[in-house]
């Protein structure tokens, strides 16, 4: 999609989302309303805001799920301390 367009359509959400007689209005509604009405909207979209949005959205998708590091989610307990300690210890050694 063109950034220009993409632009617009963002401004037309946050219009819709910000405007007073919409409160109460759901997310579902406000999308709806910037699909049908984003080219009015084209004289205060800036380019440049729709290259980072698309840019954001793009890089969202391709990120990787965290990986959990075991000895650091445990609850607490004074062996997983011990553990995270001596691991952080050996490796200031071995440097």
């Amino acid at each position: 999609m063109h950034p220009l367009v993409v632009a617009a359509r963002f401004a037309a959400y946050v219009w819709f989302t910000k405007h007073p007689e919409h409160d109460g209005k759901t997310r579902k509604e406000g999308l709806q309303f910037a699909r049908a009405n984003w080219r009015r909207f084209l004289p205060c979209a800036h380019e440049g805001i729709g290259r980072l949005i698309v840019r954001v959205a793009t890089s969202r998708a391709r990120r990787k799920p965290h990986r959990r590091i075991p000895a650091l989610c445990e609850p607490y307990s004074p062996s997983s301390w011990a553990r995270v300690g001596l691991a952080v210890l050996s490796a200031r050694i071995t440097r």
